[in-house]
């Protein structure tokens, strides 16, 4: 018996994680590379490369889940920080496959993938989760610093999402 309320599924909070890092790349687009180089002290750092470390780090999540994946991979010390169309489309075609994914790999399943050549195993929820908590936090960052440049960020959290799906008010 699911302990999900009728109609909740795990794709529903990953369409949801999608649905945000749309939202928040949209907020980003017509910025320039002086505000996307603003940093607020308790953010990830400055807000190109969040979005940058946002899309890397999703993209390494969907790797772990499908290793076939085709990985898009971001070194914050040595590598720039790539356009923000760029990392929307990264985030658009892993948010995409991390949708399929959830509905698809049993929470209980056991990934092993291989990092700077150790084999590392986790159950698939921690995996899954991980996404969620990634996502969320980073994309709070960035909320953070636009509203610091006097920019209103998007509503992201999950009334707004619920609402532009029709679930509310």
């Amino acid at each position: 018996m699911s302990s999900y309320p009728p109609g909740m599924t795990l794709e529903q909070i990953f369409r949801h994680n999608h649905w945000a890092n749309g939202l928040v790349t949209a907020a980003c687009l017509d910025l320039t590379p002086q505000q996307l180089s603003t940093s607020v002290e308790g953010t990830y750092g400055e807000l190109g490369r969040t979005l940058a470390h946002l899309a890397a780090g999703e993209a390494g999540y969907t790797w772990r889940l499908d290793q076939s994946f085709d990985r898009f991979r971001w070194n914050d010390e040595t590598d720039p920080v790539q356009s923000v169309n760029e990392l929307a489309a990264v985030l658009d075609r892993t948010g995409r496959r991390l949708i399929e994914l959830a509905g698809s790999i049993p929470g209980d399943r056991e990934i092993s993938y291989e990092v700077e050549g150790e084999t590392r195993s986790w159950r698939a929820w921690v995996i899954l989760g991980q996404v969620i908590d990634h996502g969320r936090e980073h994309r709070s960052h960035v909320a953070t610093i636009l509203t610091q440049l006097g920019i209103q960020p998007p509503d992201m959290d999950m009334w707004a999402y619920g609402e532009s799906t029709g679930a509310g008010p």
